[in-house]
């Protein structure tokens, strides 16, 4: 594999504990990015799933039925923002740097947030990305297009990144 142009980060621990291993083994400098954050979920900020759903029976029906059920978090960040916010930071990281690689390391919603409005899809969240999963873009200009969602072969079958 080629370095990458850039690496970027969300500025929450997890996304900043998964990029560090790679980071350190790489040699490359990280840039943290507060608006790579995951969506804001207001009250329900530092609370199991389990506990969120646990308190709302139709939470729970909308949850099983693959329903959306971040609007209704009390003083969630809003969905328009959201994306407004992610649109922004990761537009701007790829103008300035138009050539090469440029790896995000980001969270689920941010993925969704992104790529969604790309695919002509309105959902909160459109699919749940494995964590480490890959999601690949290529860029040329202002053209957008996905190559891959949730690619996870580097952890189901690793052999396949040994060098040969």
């Amino acid at each position: 594999m080629e370095r990458p142009a850039a690496v970027y980060c969300s500025s929450l621990r997890r996304a900043r504990e998964t990029v560090a291993p790679f980071a350190k083994q790489a040699g490359i400098d990280v840039r943290y990015e507060d608006d790579l954050m995951e969506a804001n979920v207001g009250e329900w900020e530092n609370r199991s799933f389990e506990e969120i759903l646990g308190t709302d029976p139709e939470l729970l029906h909308m949850f099983r039925n693959q329903r959306a059920i971040w609007h209704r978090a009390p003083g969630a960040e809003d969905i328009d923002a959201f994306r407004a916010r992610v649109h922004g930071a990761i537009e701007a990281i790829l103008e300035r740097h138009p050539e090469g690689d440029v790896f995000v390391v980001a969270h689920g919603g941010v993925i969704n947030a992104y790529v969604g409005p790309l695919l002509g899809i309105r959902n909160e969240m459109f699919f749940l990305p494995d964590n480490t999963s890959l999601n690949s873009l290529e860029v040329e200009g202002t053209s957008r297009r996905i190559r891959f969602l949730n690619d996870v072969l580097h952890v189901s079958d690793p052999h396949f990144f040994d060098p040969p």
